[in-house]
């Protein structure tokens, strides 16, 4: 993923600073292959948050976090402890226990990335930086978008769960997704020139779907998987 974080930096040194939060993009690691990718909208930044789920871990307990994303100009900032500090989040963050609940032991590995790399908590204000009106993406937006489409066309997933409301009406629209199958009741991506099962969904945390909902999803994505495999 070198060169796509490279565009990442390139990207944020040619927008203007009012799109940016002040804070560094988020980078992105090795995926896993063959995985069930799950997508949100965007990573979020509290402070509180990294405090928490780094309070453990010898290198990086107390670090400044707000010094070291600091953007555009951050004296600690190093692209290799950033992606260590967000392996370590993935697995300290509640949000991410839900992917695993999903699946069900299955033995499917998974993994995640968002639509947008801008870290922004209120998703009321990331509209304000990725959307020229309505839900019409600005160039910025756009300008991640492309990058993250080039990033699913280099690694393939065996599925692909947006797990957010806007973010699935975003990838709906831009990935052309107008065909829902009926018999396997998922739409289908075209990425690397093969269909990749698509389930569109609004978040499985902070109590944006029920129980319920959430383990008829697991059972669907599942199902779906063993008629792929």
């Amino acid at each position: 993923m070198e060169d796509v974080n490279k565009r990442l930096m390139r990207l944020w040194e040619r927008t203007s600073n009012e799109y940016l939060n002040g804070l560094m993009p988020f980078f992105l690691d090795e995926f896993k292959i063959d995985a069930v990718l799950y997508i949100g909208i965007n990573p979020s930044f509290s402070v509180k948050g990294f405090e928490k789920g780094l309070r453990d871990s010898k290198k990086y307990s107390g670090l400044d976090v707000a010094k070291f994303y600091s953007y555009p100009k951050s004296e600690i900032f190093s692209l290799k402890d950033a992606l260590e500090i967000e392996n370590i989040m993935r697995a300290e963050y509640p949000y991410f226990n839900s992917f695993d609940d999903l699946l069900e032991k299955s033995g499917v590995p998974w993994d995640h990335m968002d639509l947008f790399y801008v870290r922004k908590t209120s998703q009321d204000e990331l509209k304000k930086l990725i959307f020229e009106k309505g839900e019409e993406l600005n160039n910025f937006g756009q300008e991640q978008l492309c990058i993250t489409k080039e990033v699913l066309e280099g690694i393939a997933p065996r599925a692909i769960v947006v797990a957010n409301a806007l973010a699935s009406r975003i990838y709906k629209k831009e990935f052309g997704l107008e065909q829902f199958d009926e018999n396997h009741g998922c739409y289908f991506s075209q990425i690397s020139g093969q269909k990749v099962p698509t389930f569109l969904s609004s978040m499985l945390t902070g109590g944006a779907m029920d129980a319920f909902s959430k383990q008829r999803l697991g059972w669907h994505l599942r199902k779906v998987l063993r008629e792929y495999d």
